[in-house]
């Protein structure tokens, strides 16, 4: 940013220094001048006129505009303007930059002296956040006038918007000074200030002056904009102008206004204009000249603006359905967006409700639930909801359930016969290759090595597992109940019979109706009353600048290792790295417009030390700003640990938590390489210089000194959670020890202080910061993905990956039993402290 605002002053500062400019002939209106437009902004209209008005302000579009323009002033004046003006702009997707192109037909009138003419604009823009720059080039064309026809001209400018209620802008028009019949055309200076004393587009004022580099012009103007109700905008503006007419040896100050009235329609805006003067001569002395009254009413306007952008409109037009698909995985991203979209549907007058098809959403039991919440509290609110099933399983019908009317395919079926945790143990297959796994462990429930030390399940993790699955199968009989109008018992007995074809389905009371995909709009349209539109429909362009207060939501999803978060090849699983999430918390706790963070856990924990080491960088965040901890599916162990530094935990009944336990150790590979003809010589010095070796087990004294070790981690992890808890260390021992608990259990034993998903952690952080509720506040999504710009160009061209998955090549049952190995185990280092839950979660 220093740089380009080095090359702009620059830019500037050769620009004075060149030779003076001539006087306009005839007139004192420069033949560069387009259309007149109404209430020209230099901080920007947020339309595609910024070609003419202030090239920095092209920048500061988000979306496709089009507009066009016609103006019609008196003929027998010397106010230019008259004419037809078509404007398009486009931002560069994933990129900052901005492009526009503009053509104007000017018909200028007898007074000023020159023929009809056409203008064709060219400009691009950078947005660089708070600042936004922009050159515009011109070229001319007449078949009347060589002297307009050769000119060629370049706009540059920029727009700095710091704050939501202040934003100043810069425009030099004529820079390369461009030659009108031999004679250079004077460069002008346009600087504004513009002030938003409600942080609204409901009140604007614009404070400026246009000065000129040779005659000396000063003309000061005065902006204002109301918008006393969102769709309706009344703009006037007041400009003093004053020329030297020198063929005539007139000098006039001219007083110019004009109003402007609009009115929008989402993404159509419409508006009318009048434009004004005062003490202005209607034609030159000769025989146009009127030796009358002097004019006041010079001309009128009409502009017809199309965008990208949805506007709050001036009224609502219809009733509307929501359509939304809800299938494959979720993260952070993806649900804040759901949540984004239920919470507008709830506000919406409009808006009758959601209309779901449901098929393979990979949310997770807990993610499920949440969002199964948030559509109960939208039928409480009177919005109606409708699902559509195509062949689900226990999740999307759980989901489907809470809907006032399930429609199923008739060719599909519901494959919902229970629920059941199933978990891969690895000591056999060590055993077979002549391998072995060595750990030690704080906490006899803290059960994770068993994975590869075991052939099955210890009866402490075994008594823990059977827990999980009574506490999250009791809700899910108590809920599908409860929506269903059936008693648990009654529940009970009819998941039973399953799996359960369609006629079965609907036999059993599960739905409601069969109907096949091409038939299913019809009937959700007749049932609801309403037509189906997009979820994009719902979103509005916000009525501030975006340089406002903000919010973040740091996410950790995945198992948590050291160094960069990235993804497992050939497994595809997600690991999340020490070094990411920290760089995001220390982001976080240095921006100034982050208010306040939601801290959204969904990891089974990994490394000790990265567990560590986010610990203390959201510690140090919570100290500066309000940190509330959101639990998804799975919050244990490191991850737990992690999320121990905030003082308010929420998590769903069927959250997965707790496991706060350590455990180390290493894999002894010396059976393998015998068989494999791979011999090893050893010399060591040191006591325990071969205590990392995988060619021997740990003797006696290295059990115990690595025992003694990860007891002082324990201890580390304990007092963490302790302090966060505000409880004594001893209290938090008594229900850690490795032990897993659900959301629901862990409410009970203090580990968790209310249920609550990721749409509760943000209204919750917003009524602790005084923010209102109904107010849609930015929320960044911390650490944001990176994109390489080839997986950017496809994007754009809807390919949604760079290359195949490659476990999509690998045969379902091989990739299942590599998904069901701990990524973190994986990627430990000998001896590494390992904070981790004993087991993925996945229920069938």
């Amino acid at each position: 940013m220093t740089r380009l605002l080095g090359v702009l002053a620059l830019l500037v500062t050769l620009a004075t220094a060149a030779p003076a400019a001539a006087q306009v002939p005839l007139g004192g209106e420069a033949p560069t001048l387009g259309v007149r437009l109404p209430s020209p902004a230099l901080v920007g209209n947020g339309n595609a006129s910024a070609l003419e008005i202030s090239p920095g302000a092209l920048g500061t579009l988000r979306a496709w505009s089009l507009q066009y323009h016609h103006t019609e002033i008196r003929s027998d004046g010397r106010i230019a303007g008259t004419g037809d003006a078509l404007f398009a702009a486009l931002p560069l997707p994933y990129t900052p930059l901005v492009f526009g192109a503009g053509f104007q037909w000017l018909r200028p009138p007898d007074g000023i002296g020159y023929s009809d003419y056409v203008k064709i604009s060219l400009g691009f823009a950078a947005n660089l956040g708070a600042l936004s720059l922009g050159a515009v080039y011109h070229t001319f064309i007449s078949d009347d006038s060589p002297a307009i026809d050769s000119i060629d001209t370049l706009d540059v400018g920029f727009v700095l918007r710091p704050t939501q209620w202040i934003g100043a802008a810069f425009a030099l028009r004529n820079l390369t000074t461009p030659l009108y019949a031999g004679l250079p055309l004077q460069r002008e200076y346009d600087v504004e200030l513009a002030a938003r004393p409600t942080l609204t587009q409901g009140l604007e004022i614009g404070l400026g002056v246009k000065i000129g580099e040779r005659r000396g012009d000063v003309d000061p103007h005065l902006r204002l904009r109301f918008e006393p109700t969102a769709g309706l905008t009344i703009e006037a503006y007041g400009e003093l102008v004053r020329r030297d007419f020198y063929r005539d040896g007139d000098k006039v100050n001219d007083l110019r206004v004009s109003f402007a009235l609009g009115f929008s329609l989402e993404r159509i805006g419409v508006a009318a204009s009048a434009f004004l003067g005062r003490g202005l001569r209607t034609a030159s002395r000769g025989a146009l000249r009127d030796s009358g009254p002097r004019a006041v009413f010079q001309g009128m306007g009409a502009t017809l603006t199309l965008s990208g952008v949805n506007r709050k409109p001036l009224f609502e037009t219809g009733r509307h359905l929501i359509k939304m698909r809800l299938r494959g995985a979720v993260n952070a991203s993806r649900m804040l967006r759901i949540i984004a979209v239920l919470r507008r549907v709830k506000r919406r007058r409009d808006i009758a409700g959601v209309f779901l098809e449901i098929d393979g959403f990979g949310g997770g039991w807990a993610r499920t639930q949440e969002l199964r919440t948030l559509l109960m509290a939208l039928r409480g609110a009177g919005k109606k909801v409708y699902a559509y099933l195509r062949a689900p399983g226990v999740g999307d019908y759980y989901l489907a359930s809470v809907a006032d009317k399930i429609w199923l395919d008739p060719d599909g079926g519901i494959a919902m016969a229970g629920l059941a945790i199933e978990q891969s143990y690895f000591k056999g297959l060590l055993d077979l290759v002549g391998a072995g796994a060595h750990f030690v462990k704080i906490g006899e429930y803290k059960s994770a090595p068993e994975t590869f030390t075991r052939k099955g399940a210890s009866p402490a993790a075994a008594r823990v597992r059977r827990a999980l699955l009574d506490d999250i199968f009791n809700q899910l009989l108590f809920d599908l109940g409860k929506a269903r109008n059936k008693s648990k018992a009654e529940m009970r007995a009819i998941i039973d019979k399953g799996p359960f074809t369609a006629p079965r389905a609907l036999k059993n009371g599960l739905v409601d109706a069969l109907a096949s995909p091409d038939q299913i709009g019809r009937l959700v349209t007749k049932t609801a009353r309403a037509g189906l539109t997009s979820p994009r429909t719902l979103f509005r362009a916000s009525r501030r600048w975006p340089r406002g207060s903000a919010l973040a939501v740091i996410a950790i999803e995945g198992d948590i290792v050291r160094g960069k978060s990235q993804t497992i090849p050939l497994i595809g699983r997600r690991v999340v790295g020490d070094e990411t999430i920290s760089k995001a918390a220390r982001w976080a706790r240095g921006n100034s417009r982050i208010r306040g963070v939601v801290l959204r856990v969904n990891s089974p924990g990994g490394s000790a030390l990265a567990s560590a080491r986010m610990w203390r960088e959201i510690r140090l965040l919570a100290k500066t700003k309000p940190v509330i901890v959101s639990f998804g599916n799975i919050a244990a162990s490191g991850g737990y640990y992690a999320a121990a530094a905030a003082s308010r935990i929420l998590a769903m009944p069927s959250t997965i938590t707790g496991s706060i336990g350590i455990f180390a150790g290493k894999y002894e590979l010396r059976g393998l390489k015998k068989k494999l003809g791979i011999t090893v010589e050893t010399e060591a010095r040191g006591k325990n210089a071969l205590i990392n070796s995988t060619n021997r087990p740990y003797t006696a004294a290295e059990r115990k000194f690595l025992q003694d070790r990860i007891k002082y981690y324990y201890d580390r992890f304990i007092s963490a959670v302790a302090e966060g808890r505000k409880v004594d260390k001893k209290v938090i021992d008594k229900v850690a020890r490795g032990r897993v608990w659900t959301g629901n259990q862990a409410k009970r034993v203090k580990l968790v202080d209310a249920y609550g998903g990721l749409s509760d952690a943000l209204s919750e952080l917003k009524k602790k910061l005084r923010i209102p509720e109904s107010r849609d506040i930015p929320v960044y999504v911390l650490p944001r993905p990176r994109r390489t710009l080839l997986g950017r160009l496809l994007g754009v061209v809807g390919v949604k990956s760079e290359t195949k998955k490659l476990e999509a090549l690998l045969p379902k049952a091989l990739e299942s039993t590599l998904r069901s190995l701990p990524p973190a185990l994986l990627k430990a280092r000998d001896n590494e402290p390992m904070m981790r839950l004993p087991f993925d979660v996945r229920f069938k």
